[in-house]
């Protein structure tokens, strides 16, 4: 059981470190525990063994901002490296970012969607996800100290 208190998702740290350097419009992570409805009652359910990531949104691009986070992402020196790559949106304008582990970045590029991803993790590396989520802590924190001149 969690203690749901002093319990704070590592994505959800990392996204509010990014909307404090330039707001977001629109966010998303992948929890490492999640509600899920089962049998009329929530159930805590444990994610653990799918790798982390975070997806945002800006509400203004600024490109020196974004080449800095870029810069600095692919610089962190952790239990694994990481990247932040844009996607277009299809129909609206701005992009999409994903930041996760490089590894996990370049699998869905192969595999094609997170479900494929999740299960190659899954079965290939089942110890990976659990530093990784820990390790998304120490790039917030990494962040934070190289955006500390941003109000």
């Amino acid at each position: 059981m969690i203690d749901e208190v002093n319990f704070i998702e590592p994505g959800l740290i990392l996204l509010n470190e990014i909307d404090r350097i330039s707001p977001l419009v629109w966010r998303k992570f992948r929890a490492r525990y999640s509600n899920f409805w089962k049998d009329g009652n929530f159930e805590i359910v444990d994610q653990t063994s799918f790798p982390p990531y975070v997806s945002f949104r800006f509400a203004t691009e600024n490109i020196e901002l974004l080449d800095k986070l870029v810069s600095v992402i692919s610089e962190y020196d952790g239990y694994t490296k990481w990247s932040m790559v844009g996607f277009r949106r299809n129909v609206l304008p701005g992009r999409n970012w994903v930041i996760s582990p490089e590894i996990v970045a370049k699998k869905r590029e192969e595999l094609g969607d997170l479900k494929s991803v999740d299960s190659y993790f899954l079965s290939e590396f089942p110890d990976f996800s659990s530093p990784a989520y820990s390790d998304l802590n120490k790039l917030s924190g990494y962040i934070k100290y190289n955006f500390s001149d941003v109000v």
